[in-house]
């Protein structure tokens, strides 16, 4: 059976913005603004900590998306590369400050769309990206970093959004439908009167 989790940013520490040179890192502006650019000075990557996820290791993740909320219409292109922190359980960004350095997952999912409007814009499916951090090893429910990484484009497209410090808008929240995987026992391990079935087990 599916379940389905929402998670919002929850203090200022989770979320910052740098450059994609590694310069301009700020974790208290009033926005968060990734920009696409081929100048990496320009380029601007985004980082969202989400905490206690609660999703079990080894998790089937089904859909993963993420709401932002757009709060200037002159500037509602988004131009970027969603990917994930390839941490099993991602530090904030006043532990590490730092958004571009991160370890990446290798999976990403595009999200290129120019005219948004203000207000809440939600991102295409990133599932594939979520399942590779809640494949490692040591995860366990832990904190997850999104990021949206601006791309290397010959033109300049940025996307000005809620931090959890904005007065009206509203932090980034992370939307995830998994299942658990379910293990079915030897039977070996129940003895010679019971039956294993997929489903359920049926003594006999």
């Amino acid at each position: 059976m599916p379940f389905t989790v929402q998670v919002s940013v929850l203090a200022g520490n989770d979320d910052a913005e740098e450059a994609d040179d590694g310069t301009s890192f700020t974790r208290t502006g009033s926005t968060l603004t990734p920009v696409s650019s081929a100048t990496d000075f320009i380029r601007n990557n985004v980082g969202l900590r989400f905490i206690a996820i609660g999703i079990p290791k080894g998790s089937n993740i089904i859909a993963a998306t993420l709401d932002v909320d757009i709060v200037n219409s002159g500037s509602d292109d988004m131009h970027v590369d969603i990917l994930a922190e390839a941490v099993a359980d991602a530090v904030d960004f006043l532990a590490t400050a730092d958004v571009t350095s991160r370890a990446r997952t290798t999976t990403s999912v595009l999200w290129s769309v120019a005219d948004l409007g203000q207000g809440i814009a939600i991102s295409p499916d990133f599932a594939a990206v979520v399942q590779e951090v809640v494949n490692l090893p040591t995860w366990s429910s832990n904190a997850m970093v999104i990021f949206l990484d601006g791309l290397t484009a010959p033109e300049i497209g940025s996307c000005i959004m809620a931090p959890f410090e904005h007065a009206t808008g509203a932090p980034a929240q992370l939307t995830i439908t998994y299942e658990t995987t379910r293990v079915v026992p030897s039977p070996a391990a129940f003895g010679p009167n019971v039956v294993v079935l997929p489903a359920e087990i049926v003594s006999i």
